[in-house]
């Protein structure tokens, strides 16, 4: 009995590690380019909808949107020059590419 009982609890115990393990890796992948921003739910959406969902972007144009997510501050040779989120659209709206980048001209 007090086995059986053991085992169950065994059981459960990694159950619950596999599916936060799973539930981290899930998480990790959809938000690979910046942790706050869902790559997978992103791409694909019309642009009105992402920033219905994150809100006004930091800068706006036509064919590329950015969201402000910090400077560079690396360990190794930081640059200090600030780093975006960008987004690229198409002609109908539609998010095609995410990536991190400098700004402007940067």
């Amino acid at each position: 009995m007090v086995r059986n009982k053991l085992s169950k609890k065994l059981i459960v115990t990694i159950s619950i590690i596999i599916v936060v393990i799973i539930a981290m890796g899930l998480f990790y992948f959809s938000h690979s380019t910046y942790w706050k921003y869902n790559d997978w739910w992103i791409v694909g959406n019309d642009i009105d909808s992402v920033e219905k969902k994150y809100g006004e972007f930091d800068i706006n144009l036509e064919y590329r949107k950015a969201y402000y997510i910090g400077k560079d501050n690396s360990i190794i040779m930081p640059s200090n020059l600030e780093k975006y989120y960008w987004i690229e659209i198409d002609d109908n709206g539609i998010v095609t590419k995410v990536y991190k980048g400098g700004p402007i001209g940067g």
